[in-house]
């Protein structure tokens, strides 16, 4: 129980980008968010 399928935590991170009011994260940027995302659902 509580598992959420990391499908799903990928397509929040895609929609919080879509959403940002920033200019589209630089790729380092985004591998940083994307692993700080990761570890809160890890």
């Amino acid at each position: 129980m509580g598992y959420v399928p990391k499908e799903a935590w990928v397509i929040n991170l895609a929609i919080e980008i879509e959403i940002s009011p920033k200019p589209f994260f630089s790729d380092g940027q985004l591998v940083q968010h994307y692993r700080e995302i990761e570890k809160l659902h890890s």
